[in-house]
């Protein structure tokens, strides 16, 4: 048993560390948010940032080689292969880095807000959470997202009275709440 662990403790401390983060950490970042403003942070300014990273990260290690190996074949099968297990790694993690960036932004309260919806049940069937739904005044839309139902919903609510929801902006501008949505 000690030759086994000797032989992959990387591995192993890998494991202690990546598994609380991935099973624990992620989910409980993502609960203070609602989905759509995860998803409008992660299309505009996250996903953009791993890509720019990742070349960043490439082309800082190509133009280190070049200066201290000062052998050109030696020096692109080394940055290829880094290029391939850092892209790789960002891919994988990326839902944990995703999640450190909404940890920080919950820190850095940069203002209030409060976005403002119309209650409404779908026609002909009965008022309760299943058939709720929200009309955004702000864009127009319809939002079924069950975090946001489940925020909002009130059995005393009628159909086209008004429903706030006060939360906070963050950081990097994303959208959030002090206490975690459920999604039941």
């Amino acid at each position: 048993m000690k030759k086994f662990i000797l032989k992959y403790k990387w591995n192993i401390c890998f494991l202690i560390i990546s598994l609380p983060l991935i099973l624990v950490f992620e989910p409980k970042q993502k609960a203070y948010y609602l989905d759509i403003d995860i998803n409008s942070f992660k299309s505009e300014y996250f996903t953009p940032v791993l890509i720019w990273t990742w070349i960043v990260l490439t082309v800082a290690l190509f133009l280190y080689l070049i200066a201290t190996i000062k052998l050109f074949q030696q020096t692109l099968l080394s940055v290829l292969n880094f290029s391939l297990y850092i892209g790789l790694f960002l891919l994988t993690f990326q839902d944990t880095i995703l999640s450190g960036a909404l940890f920080i932004n919950r820190q850095f309260e940069q203002s209030r807000y409060t976005k403002i919806y119309v209650a409404g049940y779908m026609v002909g069937a009965e008022g309760n959470k299943e058939t709720f739904h929200l009309y955004d005044i702000s864009t127009k839309n319809i939002s079924t997202e069950k975090k946001l139902i489940n925020r909002l919903y009130n059995p005393e609510l009628k159909s086209r009275d008004t429903a706030y929801l006060n939360g906070y902006q963050g950081l990097f501008g994303i959208k959030f709440q002090k206490d975690p949505m459920t999604t039941e």
